[in-house]
């Protein structure tokens, strides 16, 4: 199929102008549907007049059979989801679709379903989905990063026992307002230096010893981005 997708997108482009607005009118397609149907998605300014023309269903079952293929359909349809069988979709297509589209997740039973790492990275996106406050101090430091980027205001019960120096980087390029909670001896050269790169509000907390293990690369980056903090580099 692969070969054949000039061709199609090609005579697509001839025709969207001038065919109605409906997909039984690209039935001559019809192996190649699928694709010109995502593609038509994806592109909604390019093809818009197509894009608000729903998939008639006798299409969505014959040439949508595949999980993707439902997935973009639901992401620009939510409301035919009923029409879905969400068997077809593997554990990272429904993951995607449910974090991209937190209404589907009172019509998926998402628990029963996905593994346990699936439910973190979801929980993570839509912590308003626990259970309980312990559920959410479960998840790992690397899914707490992710949910205090998304929620700031979860960070009344964040576990920062957990967080590495890595972990604290990239809240705190994020959220500087977290500094109050972190233990910046955890941070090492690696982190320091991305760090400072989107924050350079925290230049007075990190060591002069390290500091002078920046790379070159780094420190002409920092210099020409903050050329204040050249003089006081070595101090």
């Amino acid at each position: 199929m692969s070969n054949q997708i000039p061709d199609v997108f090609q005579l697509l482009d001839i025709e969207i102008a001038n065919r109605p607005s409906t997909f039984n009118d690209y039935l001559y397609l019809q192996e190649n549907l699928p694709l010109v149907y995502i593609y038509v998605q994806k592109y909604p300014a390019k093809y818009n007049n197509v894009r608000e023309c729903p998939l008639p269903y006798d299409c969505v079952k014959e040439y949508l059979p595949r999980g993707i293929d439902w997935m973009w359909y639901l992401f620009n349809n939510p409301g035919e989801y009923t029409r879905c069988n969400f068997s077809l979709l593997d554990e990272t297509e429904l993951t995607y679709l449910l974090k991209e589209m937190p209404e589907m997740g009172c019509c998926i039973q998402w628990r029963n379903i996905l593994p346990e790492e699936k439910k973190q990275i979801l929980l993570a996106h839509h912590p308003q989905w626990a259970e309980s406050r312990e559920e959410l101090e479960k998840l790992s430091a690397l899914h707490w990063v992710k949910l205090l980027t998304l929620h700031p205001e979860y960070g009344f019960i964040a576990p920062w026992q957990k967080f590495s120096g890595q972990d604290w980087q990239k809240l705190l390029s994020e959220h500087p307002e977290f500094a109050q909670y972190c233990d910046f001896n955890l941070l090492e050269v690696a982190d320091w230096e991305v760090l400072l790169i989107n924050q350079i509000r925290f230049f007075p907390f990190c060591p002069a010893e390290l500091r002078k293990k920046f790379s070159p690369e780094t420190l002409h980056e920092l210099f020409a981005c903050y050329p204040e903090i050249k003089n006081l580099w070595e101090k």
